[in-house]
């Protein structure tokens, strides 16, 4: 989890979209449920689309800034402080966490850039994924980052839904989920486009 493996997806993924004119890359967590109906809404309201895309971080963020104390110990960790805020002007401990979040194709480039900066990542890096790879796009940008804040009640979509509960229910969660979708679907198209049922497949 914490070896690099958001950093090579956006990474990738900042390739890809400019390739295909893609306007933004996300990531969500396996044990997050995406509700695509409410994610369309957030996006027609909220994410510009290209050539306005730019520098931008959106997801539930949070902010612990202890972490650094926790991990490195008092003495290094006010050592470590002094050397980011002499940097970059202050802690950089606000991250997007990883149950989802998404970032403009220009701000990944800027964090995959800022990852392969070794020597610059030893004073932020606390070794858990989504913080590291939310600091790198800090880090990383020429420009200002617009964060886009999704508070906890905005989400839309279900986290946790495999770690906290059987698979049996995750199963009848998902298909569910499905069903409601389908119905989605009649109300826009009409039955010709959501007439079959997923009741088989539980």
């Amino acid at each position: 989890m914490n070896d690099g493996k958001s950093q090579t997806w956006f990474y990738y993924g900042s390739k890809v979209a400019t390739q295909y004119d893609i306007d933004y890359i996300g990531k969500c967590d396996t044990d997050t449920l995406l509700h695509l109906d409410k994610y369309f809404e957030f996006v027609a309201d909220n994410l510009p689309p290209s050539p306005y895309n730019r520098n931008i971080l959106s997801g539930l963020f949070a902010d612990k800034w202890w972490w650094g104390h926790d991990l490195h110990g008092e003495e290094q960790y006010h050592s470590t402080e002094k050397a980011i805020r002499a940097k970059y002007g202050g802690a950089l401990h606000l991250y997007a966490q990883g149950q989802w979040y998404l970032m403009s194709p220009d701000l990944a480039a800027a964090a995959a850039k800022a990852a392969r900066d070794t020597e610059t990542s030893k004073l932020y890096l606390e070794h858990h994924e989504d913080h590291d790879v939310s600091t790198m796009a800090f880090v990383g940008a020429e420009k200002p980052v617009h964060v886009i804040i999704i508070g906890q009640f905005e989400r839309f979509w279900t986290h946790g839904v495999k770690m906290s509960i059987k698979l049996e229910k995750f199963n009848k969660m998902w298909w569910k989920e499905m069903d409601r979708h389908r119905e989605n679907v009649k109300k826009l198209f009409g039955d010709a486009y959501g007439n079959s049922s997923t009741s088989d497949k539980r």
